[in-house]
């Protein structure tokens, strides 16, 4: 299709021309293809990780269970060096203490990883199960009046936990297939039988089911007259709609904000047959991956059409694809069908393929290292007064860096210094310079200060 041609594309360029691209996508597959390096927008900053869509996520993953172990290496140490000049601010140590507490006042305070505002964490409840078969297609023929008939007769039957992902091109008839299952425009033939007990939920992507004229809340408690405001804002604050967000009026939302609003009042229709049209457009990407999680542990039948390949690998158990007026029914997901596809043009079996690229970079850990034999007492009594000769050497030179730069605001406050450019520029190149060095030694006495820590606890 048009994406695997531009993934082609843009490798081959980068390749044989050694050109570069920027690209903005949602598709994880095609970020996985094509990218080598990853910038994310986040929390109103960007922060690079090298690699494809895979790399990053692994790479994102250990940094921030870094970042939340420093920041938790950091408070335990600011407490216990508060709790110090606590102790010995009045007492022989006061000298120490009031130079801890101008370094405490100094060094940059750590964040904890936070969660991603638009992360939502559901599931799809089932008010009852259905039977075995929850549907069956037969031989039905999706068109409109004005148009006639779209595809030819289409037959299949759906079982319960199977998941059908149809594919196929822009323009091929998809939408409008999930629609006459869905009752929501009669077949051109045919007929689609439900099973015993099915109970739809039906997604379309433009929307067109949300009350526009009402508030989110609103919205929620009108499928339930019985339901409590306290408990629907409960309900809700699990898709991200959360104190006066549920006040807002529909008509006003954001594209994401009206397709988190669709799926929880699909999600509270207690459906066990999931009718869902490209569901993970207006989603970012940690919100298509909830939504992934989500709709694995839904155990009632969903057909669903999507063009994002790597929610479609995550969730089909089959395939049903649309190709030139023809439907026709395969088993697995998108990866599975290309995998034979390949398998079927080579001229042997593909025994020696090369390694699909969802396994790069996976290898096997290494077991930790043994721990090392503990040091004679003397040795960590030597460490222990070491870091502490440090930390009163590096609260000196910052107590003094500090005066000196008192000295240079002082210089630069005066307007006679202007009078000779040269020496006003000097003047402030030394004092930025100064106030770096100042940064250094700050972060130097923060490592120290969590090293004694080590030591004491040790």
């Amino acid at each position: 299709g048009g994406m695997e041609f531009l993934e082609t594309w843009l490798v081959e360029r980068k390749t044989a021309a050694g050109q570069s691209a920027l690209v903005v996508s949602h598709d994880r597959r095609f970020l996985n293809a094509v990218a080598d390096r990853i910038v994310e927008v986040a929390h109103g900053r960007l922060e690079e990780y090298p690699g494809d869509y895979e790399a990053y996520r692994r790479l994102k993953g250990e940094r921030e269970r870094l970042r939340a172990k420093k920041a938790l290496e950091q408070q335990k140490m600011i407490e216990r060096t508060e709790e110090f000049i606590r102790r010995n601010i009045a007492g022989q140590k006061t000298k120490q203490a009031q130079g801890r507490r101008k370094m405490l006042a100094r060094i940059e305070r750590l964040e904890a990883p936070r969660d991603d505002a638009n992360d939502v964490t559901f599931r799809f409840e089932e008010a009852r199960k259905s039977g075995e078969r929850v549907l069956e297609a037969k031989k039905i023929v999706p068109g409109y009046e004005e148009t006639g008939p779209l595809l030819a007769p289409v037959s299949f039957l759906l079982r319960r936990g199977e998941r059908v992902a149809l594919w196929g091109p822009n323009g091929c008839g998809k939408t409008t297939l999930l629609k006459t299952i869905a009752r929501v425009l009669p077949a051109r033939g045919g007929s689609v039988a439900y099973g015993t007990g099915v109970l739809t939920g039906y997604y379309d992507q433009e929307m067109t089911d949300l009350p526009s004229g009402c508030t989110v809340l609103s919205a929620v408690m009108d499928l339930d007259p019985t339901m409590k405001e306290g408990e629907a804002r409960d309900f809700l604050a699990l898709f991200d709609f959360r104190g006066d967000d549920v006040l807002q009026k529909v008509a006003t939302l954001s594209g994401g904000e009206k397709g988190r609003l669709s799926l929880a009042r699909i999600v509270f229709g207690g459906a066990n047959l999931l009718l869902l049209d490209e569901p993970t457009n207006h989603l970012d990407l940690d919100a298509r991956e909830q939504l992934e999680d989500a709709l694995i542990d839904f155990e009632g039948a969903i057909i669903f059409v999507s063009h994002d390949r790597w929610f479609i690998d995550r969730l089909a158990t089959h395939l049903l694809e649309i190709d030139d007026g023809v439907a026709e029914l395969h088993p697995g997901n998108y990866s599975a069908l290309l995998r034979r596809r390949q398998e079927a043009r080579a001229a042997s079996p593909a025994a020696g393929a090369a390694t699909p690229k969802a396994g790069r970079g996976e290898t096997a850990k290494n077991p930790t290292s043994p721990v090392a034999a503990p040091r004679p007492d003397r040795v960590a009594e030597r460490r222990k007064a070491k870091n502490v000769r440090r930390l009163q050497e590096l609260e000196d030179e910052v107590a003094a860096m500090e005066e000196s730069g008192r000295n240079l605001e002082l210089a630069m406050a005066d307007p006679e210094i202007y009078r000779d450019v040269e020496k006003a520029r000097a003047t402030k190149l030394q004092y930025q310079d100064l106030k770096e060095k100042i940064r250094e030694r700050v972060s130097q006495w923060e490592e120290a200060s969590r090293k004694l820590e080590e030591e004491i606890l040790a």
